[in-house]
């Protein structure tokens, strides 16, 4: 997760201004770091 934030990363202020854009982006980069941990280290 750290290293998707850091090629990606997500300004703190819209945690302010729009939190649920925020959540929402949050909520995809978890899903997408779980998805590459399952293909890479589970289904090989």
């Amino acid at each position: 997760m750290k290293q998707m934030l850091e090629k990606n990363p997500i300004d703190e202020n819209l945690k302010n201004t729009d939190p649920l854009k925020w959540t929402g982006l949050m909520n995809n980069y978890n899903e997408s770091v779980e998805e590459i941990i399952f293909k890479e280290l589970i289904y090989i």
